[in-house]
């Protein structure tokens, strides 16, 4: 079922100059040094400072790692992934990410992507790769924390929501009211 309600953002007069008024998420990884040293138990990764520079610190979990800036999650690394390449795929309105290498660059990984799989290019599809986001740590964000003050839902709805949205539309930036709307649209039949 497609949610008709859905409405694109426009970019914010600030976005359209190239200014960015959003803080990062976990701001005591902002310093590549301190990113860097959450490496230092890891095991996985073939290029850490490539990585490091993408924006991401290792959560010491498994092989995942997060962006300091969005808090975009990704794990289930293979040795050719380009850590630059993967977080403009799955976090293609990362401010970190279209600061640093622009939105031609995020442009082109996200055709490339296409080119490779024989899609479509849709800009606003989900993410294609098998690298796994996570959103169960979104329904901290402030619309999900003024969902729950609402009293109207319960936890598990809305995370299971939020899992909808961004599965569906591939990005983790969202409003309370789109995050309702899934819960009103989608989530409603189920719960009746």
């Amino acid at each position: 079922m497609q949610n008709v309600n859905y409405q694109h953002k426009s970019p914010s007069t600030a976005d359209s100059f190239g200014v960015c008024l959003q803080q990062p998420r976990y701001k005591s990884f902002a310093d590549q040094n301190t990113r860097l040293k959450s490496f230092q138990s890891c095991t996985f990764c073939a290029n850490v400072a490539d990585t490091v520079r993408a924006g991401f610190y290792y959560t010491g979990t498994s092989d995942i790692v997060q962006c300091f800036y969005c808090g975009l999650k990704l794990r289930n690394w293979d040795p050719s992934d380009d850590p630059w390449a993967e977080h403009a795929r799955h976090g293609k309105n990362c401010p970190f990410v279209i600061n640093m290498k622009g939105k031609d660059y995020i442009s082109s990984v996200l055709y490339s992507k296409d080119l490779d799989t024989g899609q479509d290019i849709e800009t606003d599809s989900p993410p294609s790769s098998p690298k796994q986001v996570y959103t169960d740590d979104l329904i901290f964000t402030t619309a999900g924390q003024a969902l729950l003050k609402m009293q109207c839902y319960k936890a598990r709805d809305v995370m299971e929501a939020i899992r909808l949205y961004v599965h569906k539309y591939g990005k983790i930036e969202f409003t309370a009211v789109e995050i309702a709307t899934v819960i009103h649209s989608e989530l409603s039949e189920s719960i009746q």
